[in-house]
């Protein structure tokens, strides 16, 4: 892996020929020699360097067969998130165009998941830190609804729109709500406290460390708040009148703007 992000993929090549060899000689896994999850790990990682080295269905097919493990082993871990991406434009680039709408759900699906999980022990500061980085992964969604094979896609953008937009603001409303009903008077306690720093305009680092002492109270309370309900493009189409016409604007990465429409019969 060092190897492959430093830019040596022949040597990589190599060094994943040596392992293997070595795993199948000593080791005593399912897998060749390997566990279960090393092996997926080593698949996704000789995908990845099969792809730099210029041989796509290689990696594709090392790629598949990774998933295959994880799924099958309930495997669900950054790894398997990170796979499913991969294996998302190994489709593309392989023109499988269904294959990759269906592996574009899931790891939708995974990562919405995974990021609802990591926002339940961050403080708000953090949250939008890390939103800064995570949102740009739904312009993959966008742009594979831009390109128009798949109507479902464009249901599934709609959402990711919607997810986006209100994710941080729903998240905070949730976090107090929660709180509020939680029945910890500590951590009533300590989000007044919190709320009191906000108003007198402390440093911004008092207010995170202030944020997280709320957070480490629920963690030591055994109080951990729920995934925050998302918002589906069939709640917007049924809330809509007979003659309404709902209406979201995005912008990709290259700078193109879009609108994906929505009315009561569509």
């Amino acid at each position: 892996r060092v190897c492959d992000i430093c830019g040596d993929h022949a040597q990589a090549h190599d060094l994943y020929d040596m392992s293997l060899e070595l795993v199948q000689k000593y080791g005593s896994g399912e897998y060749k020699g390997f566990s279960a999850v090393l092996y997926s790990y080593y698949l996704f990682g000789r995908s990845y360097n099969e792809y730099c080295n210029g041989r796509a269905a290689n990696a594709y097919r090392m790629s598949r067969k990774a998933d295959r493990i994880m799924r099958n082993e309930g495997i669900s871990d950054d790894v398997y998130s990170i796979n499913l991406r991969f294996l998302t434009a190994l489709a593309g680039i392989m023109g499988c165009h269904d294959e990759k709408q269906k592996y574009l759900r899931r790891a939708t699906g995974q990562y919405t998941s995974d990021l609802m999980n990591r926002f339940a022990s961050m403080s708000e500061m953090r949250r939008s830190m890390y939103w800064e980085n995570a949102s740009s992964y739904f312009d993959d969604i966008l742009s594979a609804a831009y390109g128009g094979y798949d109507s479902k896609l464009r249901c599934d953008a709609y959402d990711a729109l919607l997810f986006s937009k209100g994710l941080l603001l729903n998240t905070s409303v949730a976090y107090r709500e929660f709180i509020g009903k939680s029945g910890c008077a500590e951590a009533r306690r300590g989000l007044h406290v919190l709320d009191s720093l906000v108003a007198t305009g402390a440093d911004p680092r008092q207010i995170d460390s202030a944020d997280m002492a709320v957070v480490r109270i629920l963690d030591e309370e055994g109080l951990r708040m729920p995934p925050v309900r998302e918002v589906r493009w069939q709640d917007v189409r049924d809330a809509l009148g007979k003659d309404d016409l709902a209406i979201e604007f995005f912008r990709l990465n290259d700078g193109c703007y879009g609108a994906l429409l929505l009315r009561k019969g569509w």
